[in-house]
């Protein structure tokens, strides 16, 4: 079970509750259930596709109405809306948060919930601890999981002389006879994919990027760390987090991002974000690092040919450690949610093919989902599912089989491999951990002749920084 979640507490709760209305029932007598996860209106045939399946959970079940409420999550907002009580009924966040949602008693224990409407035994059991406490309520249902990879442009690779294959006909060779990987999978080699890409385009295309603002340049750090031999953060007899984010595997790491950031290797910039790699990846970069999660922003968001990708597992480290960061999005309810609202949300979860109870309405969403994707010339991929149960599985292979519309062996690796390779988030502050992060990356990048005494040096005065934080769980 997750460390973080035998040190949070709920005695937020009792205060946040006192701040809540008695249940979501309106003058027409009906429990209202709000949706945080409702697409924006902007995304056009979502909201079209969700209206049909709240037409459709309301036909089914009268004593329900489903209450639009877009809602995208932050930290910075979450508290003000728990503490008015206006967060929305059910909504989505990250795995690194569910601690100190519960911690504040900003979200509810919905365990019994979930047990009475089947879900709870036919869930992933690696995401259902990231989603408990020490006792065991669960606080939240898993949407998906991603793991991080590296994104290919086949295209840029052929044309610039790294593999072989057809780019008119978008057929590429990503494996030797033996079936041995032609791609790089240590960092290592990475770095000398960078060099002659670099060269052999003129400088025109780069090898990749790294990240280094809103925390992002951390969360992606964090996993090349691991790689290079860090832990980041130990975890004492007693169970109390420490932080190491001074070791001499993160100085190695470190090093190795100012290396190929002097050498000229990465796309030029010093303050990149995470939404930047899908708009450079299509004519400034070759590699992407990303999670498996968002490989189709390659297509609607850097008209890349779905065709032209590949998406293979991180690199190995100097030693040989090989991780892929795993994460996901869970929904999650909040506190002051009534069971009844609960329990609408979680039927209403059928009605999105997002639960594991394989009935008509939850097979008719699944297909409506890659029918949507489809209208979007979106790459339909395989995914991480949260369920587990045979009959859930053996659907999702049939759709899979029928909607899949890339060429699965670019795929096959990282997804044969991400249950071996996958290593969750540190479970205490991760967030805090990735902000800390970001400033040791954005240093190397903006003065990569750092020294390694210097990177030292800032690396431990950020751990002091991080320890402190970390305190509070002593």
């Amino acid at each position: 079970m997750p460390g973080f979640l035998k040190k949070a507490t709920v005695l937020a709760g009792a205060a946040i509750a006192l701040l809540s209305l008695n249940g979501c029932q309106k003058e027409d007598g009906k429990i209202h259930v709000e949706l945080g996860m409702w697409p924006a209106a902007q995304q056009t045939s979502d909201v079209a596709m969700f209206n049909i399946w709240k037409q459709r959970f309301e036909a089914d079940h009268p004593e329900y109405v489903i209450e639009p409420a877009n809602y995208e999550y932050a930290q910075d907002t979450v508290a003000v809306g728990a503490m008015s009580g206006t967060l929305p009924t059910v909504f989505q966040t990250w795995f690194t948060e569910p601690s100190m949602l519960i911690e504040q008693g900003y979200i509810r224990d919905v365990t019994d919930l979930v047990k009475e409407v089947g879900y709870y035994d036919d869930m992933d059991s690696f995401m259902r601890e990231t989603l408990e406490d020490e006792e065991g309520n669960l606080y939240g249902i898993p949407r998906d999981g991603y793991g991080f990879g590296m994104l290919l442009n086949l295209r840029s690779l052929t044309y610039y002389g790294l593999i072989e294959g057809d780019i008119d006909e978008h057929e590429y060779v990503l494996y030797d006879e033996s079936g041995d990987p032609l791609y790089p999978t240590t960092f290592e080699e990475l770095a000398e994919w960078a060099e002659l890409i670099t060269t052999n385009s003129g400088g025109d295309c780069r090898g990749t990027m790294f990240y280094s603002a809103n925390r992002q340049g951390g969360w992606l750090f964090s996993n090349i760390a691991w790689n290079f031999g860090a832990e980041l953060m130990t975890i004492d007899t007693g169970g109390a987090p420490h932080a190491s984010l001074n070791e001499d595997a993160v100085v190695d790491a470190l090093q190795y991002i100012a290396g190929l950031r002097s050498n000229g290797y990465l796309v030029e910039g010093t303050s990149f974000v995470y939404n930047d790699w899908y708009s450079n990846i299509n004519e400034r970069m070759a590699i992407a690092f990303c999670g498996s999660d968002v490989i189709q922003n390659a297509v609607t968001q850097g008209s890349m040919e779905r065709n032209d990708i590949a998406f293979v597992p991180m690199p190995a480290g100097p030693g040989g450690d090989r991780y892929s960061l795993y994460g996901g999005t869970p929904f999650v309810f909040a506190e002051n949610a009534t069971d009844e609202e609960v329990r609408g949300a979680l039927l209403f979860l059928e009605y999105m093919g997002r639960s594991p109870v394989m009935s008509e309405a939850q097979k008719t969403a699944m297909v409506e989902g890659k029918q949507t994707s489809l209208s979007k010339n979106e790459p339909i991929l395989p995914s991480i599912r949260p369920w587990t149960n045979e009959e859930y599985n053996s659907y999702a292979d049939e759709l899979d089989e029928q909607y899949v519309n890339v060429n699965q062996e670019y795929f096959d690796d990282f997804f044969d491999s991400i249950d071996a390779m996958r290593k969750e988030e540190v479970p205490y502050e991760a967030q805090k951990m990735y902000d800390y992060l970001d400033q040791a990356v954005s240093a190397v990048l903006t003065n990569p002749n750092m020294g390694r005494e210097e990177i030292k040096n800032q690396l431990t005065t950020l751990n002091q920084q991080f320890e402190r934080d970390l305190s509070k769980y002593a």
